[in-house]
């Protein structure tokens, strides 16, 4: 089920649904009226019982209002309307199911009893009956269930940092509206032996992703934008390799990563002079990975196209946006979109990699920032753990206090399975198999439904977890560069929210980390002794060009050839004929080139053996990147 409004025609189990959004007060309240709070309870339909969680508050103008949410439909944020209660009577409702049928009407019949500060019926439609009841709750019952679920897991937490070479971490759970856990691990600085606190700024990378696709479901609501109307609708210059993907690329296809669009990530890492609308125009030149819809393949290039089309109907920058439709009115002061604005405030993180298979804090190294001013709206933004519960309450609920930001239909649809990620089937134990919503990975955990998203960004590793069905949220920082700790900590805490026994995640990451690095140290593997190449090196130097890649430089000097792209370096090592192979240069600041594996760089020659063009596999899902020679 999705977003729903009394005025829409929806049968069966919707019915219920509608009809218990309409039992609610208007009238002033008495001594046995319903009292404001959490109410809580079941739609007895038989075989399939439907959980209700409502908020009764009353209005300034003496009516009451009522907030409803199905976390096993996944629905949140839910109004009433057209609610009529007389204290201490019984209650009987005619509810219209379809505006066109004047006949279609649902009836109730039910009454607020003060001794057990409960709300109790029955529902009628087409000779059908359903009972029902909901509870005043104790406001506090979850979140103190929580904390004691939760007591001795900092400890556990500390333990796990050096044996997954995790300099820092800040951990935040969020429970019914509220933190039952803010807590920093370990160190932000180093150097200076700075501690992480709850408030400590990290880079949280991809998830990012998930403010862009909240923005994009605002836009829907307030119909600027739809989620199926072709992108080439809003930006007539929008292009993709494949005549056919242009023409049908959809806002869907590119927040759920089904363009078939490959990742191409050195097309905008660390390319400071490459704009987002210069990207924008260069993704006709990159070849996809896979058929239009034929699969999930992740894709920043993506989604910093839709928040190109963002900026475009709006004329508003996409950074403007997120700050003031979204940043803004849930007060998350401390999230921002560049590192300088980070490294400005008092407690935030350094990035750092580990030099070797030691989890000793001597044995890592920081990592430097890398430019991406192309791409802000797939993974630019900046946040404490302290922020993203804030993130996470609003993704729970649409709502910032009172204000409703997102509809629940829309909100709906960010959770909602897009796209079957074959590829990930049976990624553990605990996940049987995975998909992607708009911006958001969908997995059952456990048997229970989750929505996720993690990130890895300049010397930092994030995950975010959300589980509707407990109104709960996870959010788990760390200031090492691809580490499995964010993961392992937000799946024990779904353990324990969950009331399981630990899947042992934590025990089976750490012997699968400590075997790895027993035989990176032990195998250390060396490269071969580089030949002589056919031509001398300055033959082969010389600026290679790509429209979307841009600049590849080749320089001789007297160790051989250096290769260059947006700052990256490596050395060129011959490996036979006009073929070579990238390693790395310890002369070099940044050294990811090399990280692309030992696919070959080939220099083509024409006909008077001189170099005009190369080719290197870039992107390992497709085929090498052609550079054209132009001096």
């Amino acid at each position: 089920m999705k977003g729903f409004t009394a005025s829409t025609h929806r049968p069966g189990l919707l019915a219920i649904l509608l009809l218990l959004a309409s039992m609610l007060p208007a009238a002033a309240p008495a001594d046995d009226a319903p009292a404001d709070g959490s109410y809580s309870g079941t739609i007895e339909v038989p075989g399939m019982p439907v959980e209700v969680r409502m908020t009764l508050s009353q209005a300034d103008d003496g009516g009451w209002l009522a907030v409803f949410d199905f976390p096993e439909q996944r629905i949140s944020g839910l109004a009433a309307t057209d609610v009529e209660v007389e204290a201490g009577s019984p209650v009987y409702i005619g509810l219209p199911l379809d505006d066109e049928d004047e006949s279609n009407v649902a009836e109730f019949s039910g009454q607020y009893d003060p001794a057990t500060a409960s709300i109790s019926g029955t529902y009628y439609q087409s000779g059908m009956s359903f009972p029902f009841s909901l509870t005043l709750s104790d406001p506090n019952a979850e979140a103190d269930t929580a904390r004691a679920r939760l007591e001795g897991l900092s400890a556990e937490i500390a333990g796990w940092l050096q044996p997954l070479r995790a300099p820092g971490l800040a951990v935040g759970v969020t429970v019914d509206g509220q933190t039952v856990m803010a807590e920093g691990f370990g160190v932000r600085d180093i150097e200076d032996e700075l501690p992480v606190t709850p408030d400590t700024r990290f880079h949280i990378a991809s998830t990012t992703k998930t403010f862009t696709t909240a923005l994009l479901a605002q836009l829907v609501d307030e119909e600027l934008l739809d989620w199926d109307t072709p992108v080439i609708e809003y930006a007539p210059d929008f292009a993709l390799w494949d005549d056919y993907a242009t023409a049908h690329a959809t806002l869907r296809d590119l927040t759920a990563h089904r363009t078939g669009l490959a990742r191409h990530d050195l097309v905008w890492l660390n390319h400071a002079e490459l704009d987002r609308e210069q990207l924008f125009a260069a993704l006709r030149y990159l070849e996809p990975a896979q058929d239009f819809r034929e699969r999930w393949q992740y894709s920043n290039l993506s989604f910093a196209a839709a928040g190109v089309i963002a900026e475009r109907v709006t004329g508003q920058g996409w950074e403007e946006l997120v700050r003031t439709r979204l940043l803004q009115p849930l007060g998350m002061e401390a999230t921002t979109f560049d590192v300088a604005a980070m490294e400005a405030a008092p407690d935030f993180a350094h990035g750092y990699r580990p030099l070797g298979p030691s989890g000793d804090l001597s044995n890592l190294e920081p990592v430097g920032h890398f430019a991406a001013p192309s791409v802000p709206a797939s993974g630019s933004m900046q946040s404490s753990v302290t922020d993203m519960l804030k993130w996470l309450e609003f993704q729970l609920t649409g709502r910032a206090g009172a204000e409703q930001l997102l509809s629940a239909e829309q909100l709906s649809e960010l959770h909602t399975p897009q796209v079957h990620m074959p590829q990930y089937t049976f990624s553990s134990p605990e996940t049987p198999l995975t998909n992607y919503g708009l911006g958001w990975f969908i997995a059952p955990y456990r048997g229970h439904y989750a929505v996720s998203h993690s990130g890895i960004m300049d010397g930092c590793t994030a995950e975010i977890m959300l589980l509707p069905e407990l109104s709960a949220g996870i959010a788990v920082l760390c200031n090492g560069q691809m580490n499995a700790l964010p993961n392992v900590v937000a799946r024990e805490i779904a353990d324990r929210l969950l009331g399981l026994e630990s899947a042992g995640t934590a025990e089976r990451v750490i012997s699968i980390v400590t075997q790895m690095a027993g035989q990176s140290d032990s195998e250390d593997a060396q490269p071969g002794e580089a030949s002589e190449p056919p031509l001398e090196a300055a033959a082969y130097a010389g600026s290679y060009l790509h429209p979307a890649y841009g600049e590849l430089s080749i320089a001789a000097d007297e160790d051989g050839l250096h290769g260059e792209l947006h700052g990256f370096g490596c050395r060129l090592a011959h490996r036979q004929e006009h073929e070579f192979v990238l390693q790395d240069d310890p002369a070099d600041e940044l050294n990811y080139l090399p990280m692309v594996g030992a696919a070959p760089l080939v220099f083509e020659l024409n006909e008077a053996g001189v170099a005009v063009a190369l080719t290197c596999r870039l992107d390992p899902t497709v085929e090498p990147i052609r550079f054209e020679r132009s001096s």
